[in-house]
C-alpha cells in the first residue's frame, strides 16, 4: 500500500476508535473538549505512515517497524481514549500491508504473514479506498 492509503485508513481508524469510546462525536462539535480528539486524529494520520520509515533508515522493509508490538505498546501504555485510538491507527499499517504482500508482523520471530490481494499503488488499492470512502460516508450521514 502507498502512503496516502496508510494515512487515510489510520485517520478513519482513529476517528472510529475515538467515536467508539464516546470521545468524538459525529458530526463534531466545536468545543474546547474537541482539542484532544482532533490532536489524536492528526496523530493517527501521522502514525499511519510511520512504519515505512524503514525505507529511509535502511532497515529491511516490513520487519521491525511493522511489528504488532508497537501498536500494542501505544494502545496499553497511553491513557484512554488516546492510547487505544493511536494504537488502532498504527495497527492499520501492517494489516494493510498484509493484503499487499508479506509482513514480519511478529518480529523478531521469523514468521511472515500476508497475501498478495492488492497491488501496491494499483487499481485494486484505489477501489479499496473508494469503497472505504463510500462506506464511511454512508454510515456517518445515514
Amino acid at each position: 500500500m502507498i502512503g496516502p492509503t496508510h494515512r487515510l485508513w489510520a485517520t478513519i481508524a482513529t476517528i472510529a476508535a475515538l467515536h467508539a469510546q464516546r470521545a468524538f462525536t459525529i458530526p463534531p462539535t466545536l468545543e474546547v473538549s474537541m482539542v484532544l480528539p482532533i490532536a489524536t486524529i492528526i496523530g493517527g494520520a501521522v502514525l499511519g505512515g510511520l512504519p515505512d520509515l524503514d525505507l529511509k533508515l535502511g532497515i529491511p522493509h516490513r520487519t521491525i517497524t511493522h511489528a504488532i508490538w508497537w501498536p500494542l505498546l501505544i494502545w496499553f501504555f497511553l491513557p484512554a481514549p488516546v492510547g487505544p485510538a493511536l494504537g488502532f491507527a498504527l495497527l492499520t499499517h501492517p494489516l494493510l500491508d498484509c493484503l499487499a504482500g508479506r509482513v514480519q508482523i511478529f518480529w523478531p520471530l521469523p514468521w511472515w504473514v500476508g497475501m498478495q490481494l492488492v497491488k501496491t499503488g494499483g487499481a485494486t488499492e484505489t477501489m479499496f479506498n473508494i469503497g472505504l470512502g463510500v462506506w464511511v460516508v454512508w454510515n456517518v450521514f445515514k
